[in-house]
């Protein structure tokens, strides 16, 4: 595999006026976005220092994810996401979600 830095992986937003074709948003629930795009997506735990811990559904088939905010750190300074909401979102070309996010095994 080559790396081609001229090609964007994938596109993040935290922006709360996009909203996907399917309704989803900064600020949705965690069900709703599992209602609207299936209840198996891969998922990603990590820890972001100044936000807290975050859970990613991977929709890989799609090209979209959604970080949930899972847990906030105690001392926070900005605004914040309340914990089980869509903290921001990213697209990428269907089946790309590798390139971007550590997936856990085979789907």
């Amino acid at each position: 595999m080559t790396v081609d830095d001229n090609k964007v992986l994938g596109l993040e937003t935290n922006d709360t006026h996009y909203q996907t074709s399917k309704g989803a948003k900064v600020g949705s629930s965690q069900g709703a976005v599992l209602l609207a795009y299936g209840t198996a997506p891969r998922r990603v735990e990590m820890s972001i220092p100044g936000r807290g811990a975050i859970r990613v559904l991977v929709y890989n088939d799609q090209g979209i994810a959604f970080a949930i905010t899972s847990e906030l750190q105690e001392r926070q300074t900005f605004t914040r996401i309340p914990v089980g909401l869509v903290n921001w979102l990213t697209v990428f070309p269907p089946g790309e979600g590798a390139k971007i996010f550590p997936l856990p095994g085979p789907r």
